[in-house]
């Protein structure tokens, strides 16, 4: 069992965004990330694919690395089961 004071589900462009921001306002928060992979696809640069000025890879922004620069707790997982009443999130790999 782990607490957080805020808990984002989805680490895409703008579930970064949104953990970042608590950072910002309250600097001991134990903020935490749930997304089933270590990345994130910057899919706005995905139009440069075809015309080979961007190569895959650089489309790849790092969620381990996004979270040791902002102090968030970064979990690869995905949420089965969100309990609002006990505040509890009951993850797919226990």
């Amino acid at each position: 069992m782990m607490n957080t004071d805020f808990l984002i589900i989805g680490g895409g462009c703008g579930g970064l965004e949104t953990a970042i921001h608590p950072r910002k306002l309250v600097a001991d928060a134990a903020i935490t990330i749930v997304n089933p992979k270590p990345d994130l696809i910057y899919r706005p640069w995905l139009i440069y694919l075809p015309a080979r000025r961007r190569r895959f890879e650089e489309l790849q922004i790092s969620l381990q690395k996004a979270a040791a620069t902002y102090r968030l707790h970064l979990v690869i997982d995905t949420v089965r089961r969100l309990d609002h009443v006990n505040r509890r999130v009951l993850l797919a790999n226990g």
